[in-house]
């Protein structure tokens, strides 16, 4: 038990700069799934009760407010959020809920948190960008490693560098990003 406490708790480093909506209105942009083509801005916030992202326009709060199902995406600065749906979130089943993109390529990386403040315990995402299906990385135990190996098998050089007993979840990024980006990974000691 008390690895997964300590793995748990070193999450939250990783996740300091994320979920920016959660936090209150932020001026930000968002593209929804009826109008693929127009991205549209206001000041905005995804409520995580719900989920929903709710838009004010003109300093009003807008009627509508957009289910998870409804928005492609959505961002405020360098931060985007995307969709996933049908998958375990520290332990808890979430239908559909907004989540951090922190890399995309041939692989979507992303985190989705279980903290209604942003940042915090949560669990790491991800998919193949051809399809909707995410996989929720379980960190206790290198679980975690089992899981993401069939999405980087057309690189050897990380698989060897994900089957090494020092590899751990910290570089879980570094990795995805050289995957997505046809580069060496630069691994964190």
């Amino acid at each position: 038990m008390k690895p997964l406490v300590l793995a748990l708790f070193s999450l939250v480093p990783l996740c300091g700069k994320a979920q920016t909506l959660f936090k209150g209105f932020t001026e930000g942009y968002y593209v929804l799934a009826n109008e693929p083509t127009v991205r549209q801005t206001g000041t905005m916030r995804i409520e995580p009760f719900g989920p929903s992202l709710r838009v004010k326009q003109d300093g009003k709060l807008m009627n509508q407010v957009y289910k998870p199902d409804q928005v492609l995406f959505c961002g405020a600065g360098k931060t985007k959020y995307v969709v996933a749906k049908d998958f375990l979130s520290a332990r808890v089943h979430v239908d559909a809920d907004f989540v951090e993109q922190l890399d995309s390529g041939q692989v979507v990386f992303m985190w989705h948190s279980r903290a209604t403040t942003g940042g915090g315990v949560g669990t790491y995402l991800v998919r193949r960008s051809t399809e909707a299906a995410v996989t929720p990385l379980v960190l206790y135990r290198n679980q975690y490693k089992e899981q993401l190996l069939p999405f980087i098998t057309s690189r050897p050089d990380l698989v060897q560098l994900l089957q090494q007993k020092s590899f751990n979840y910290t570089n879980l990024y570094a990795l995805v990003h050289a995957l997505n980006t046809g580069q060496p990974a630069a691994l964190k000691n």
